[in-house]
């Protein structure tokens, strides 16, 4: 039996994993969707869609596909990016095999329609036009009530966020509901982020003159009909760049919110729905995770590597460090560890590794907040990035000047003592980030229930379109 999160409702969730519990327990195959499902079913009849561009798109969307799913709706899963492989994403196993989700690799239809590609080939980057065909064949005759996207301004002027665009101009049409669900909290912890092309307010600013040109000429989808967003940060950041304040809501993180962090822990990173995963064994060292990270959060890779050496060169602790998923080279990493003897993970999912570390280390990556929701102890190498970062402002975490400051920390923590700072932000920043600015609520279960009440909007609208004609 599986007891909800002390004050939770459980809704939808606690269903499910009572079910999961009671079948790990007896050892039975994982739980599908039946076979054969009745007539009028809510699994043939309902179905939203979800579009994963990032590898971290579905990282921020799966609590709330998860409990979509709970409720009885068909889930479909759509990848339309050419080099991250959604199939390949650490949860997909269990929201197939466990949450009978449907996963689809639009690149690789495209590619194999074109006769490109083949086992182990690379896959060139499709048209998206080609996606969209990719698309259609895996909807056939379905139609979705729902389309869910991390993008929130999707414009065919974003080369980004064009397959959006055209797939919503494809398949939305009158009566789908179009909801943003952007992750990608890295962008309200930094301020002063920047991109290999130009800064990213100047270009969501370019967007935005496109969005407004594409307004006057009716029918179009965008933006979004709804905007869910995790806290206030966004909502201020998305007004000031034009975007109607009407459209957003404020209703948590879905990835960082503790009861769906506890699940990860508990059901779905564990066999059978995790591969390989190997962390470094256990002994009585301090563990320390490293998080790299790109280019755009104006990390100085020197100042990394040289804390990275001198943690490695410390008695009684042991470094692991997660590269980025932008970091597709050996070298890339090597830049920023230098000759250190470290561990690094590439493969192994960060929740994870944030669970194995007793300190977790970092340059403004948004994974902080999981570090901090778990109560684990994070630095902040302020002095070896360019961004000015909400942790700081607030004083959350260790915040060392140097990296012999930040490896006297580590060997003070290592010896059994605490350095005694970084405690006093911690809480405002898990209650502004995750919940909002709120007191805890269930996040998965507020955002479903925002999704139902827009399809339900949207119901009563076709209906009353109907009636007219």
């Amino acid at each position: 039996m599986v007891v909800a999160q002390p004050g939770l409702d459980g809704t939808g969730l606690t269903r499910v994993a009572t079910v999961t519990q009671a079948c790990i327990e007896a050892g039975s195959p994982p739980v599908t969707r039946p076979a054969a499902v009745p007539d009028g079913h809510p699994s043939t009849a309902r179905c939203v869609v979800f579009l994963s561009r990032r590898y971290a798109d579905l990282d921020t969307a799966a609590p709330l596909l998860v409990e979509l799913s709970a409720r009885g709706y068909r889930v479909l899963i759509l990848g339309n990016h050419h080099l991250y492989d959604v199939r390949d994403h650490h949860l997909t196993p269990f929201l197939v095999r466990r949450m009978g989700m449907q996963v689809e690799q639009l690149a690789a239809r495209a590619a194999a329609e074109a006769g490109q590609g083949g086992a182990g080939a690379a896959v060139a980057r499709p048209s998206d036009e080609a996606l969209v065909r990719a698309a259609g064949a895996v909807l056939a005759d379905t139609r979705p009530l729902a389309i869910l996207m991390d993008e929130v301004l999707v414009t065919a002027a974003n080369p980004k966020a064009g397959f959006a665009s055209r797939f919503v101009d494809r398949f939305g049409g009158d009566g789908v509901a179009v909801i943003a669900i952007p992750g990608g909290e890295w962008i309200t912890l930094n301020q002063n982020l920047r991109t290999s092309n130009q800064p990213p307010l100047r270009r969501l600013r370019a967007y935005l003159s496109e969005l407004r040109t594409r307004w006057r000429t009716p029918p179009n989808r965008f933006p979004p009909d709804d905007i869910l967003v995790s806290s206030t940060l966004w909502v201020r950041r998305l007004t000031r760049l034009g975007v109607d304040g009407r459209r957003i809501t404020v209703a948590g993180s879905l990835r960082y919110d503790p009861a769906w962090s506890d699940r990860l822990r508990r059901e779905v990173l564990r066999p059978p729905f995790l591969g390989d995963a190997s962390l470094p064994d256990g002994d009585a060292r301090l563990r320390v995770a490293v998080l790299l990270t790109g280019a755009s959060y104006a990390v100085s890779p020197d100042r990394v590597r040289e804390t990275v050496e001198a943690f490695a060169r410390l008695d009684g602790v042991q470094v692991a460090v997660k590269p980025h998923p932008v970091m597709r080279s050996a070298e890339s990493v090597r830049q920023q560890t230098g000759d250190a003897d470290c561990a690094v993970l590439g493969d192994v999912p960060s929740s994870l590794i944030i669970d194995w570390a007793d300190l977790i280390v970092h340059c403004g990556t948004s994974l902080a907040i999981e570090g901090f929701s778990l109560g684990k102890r994070v630095m902040e190498l302020t002095y070896a990035h360019g961004n000015a970062t909400l942790m700081k402002k607030l004083g959350a975490g260790l915040l060392p000047r140097s990296p012999a400051d930040a490896a006297g920390m580590v060997a003070a923590m290592a010896r059994g003592r605490d350095p005694g700072d970084g405690d006093q932000g911690v809480a405002a920043l898990v209650r502004t980030i995750i919940f909002g600015g709120s007191d805890p609520f269930p996040v998965a279960a507020r955002q479903a229930d925002l999704v139902e009440a827009r399809l339900a909007g949207q119901q009563v609208n076709r209906d009353a379109r109907g009636a007219n004609t």
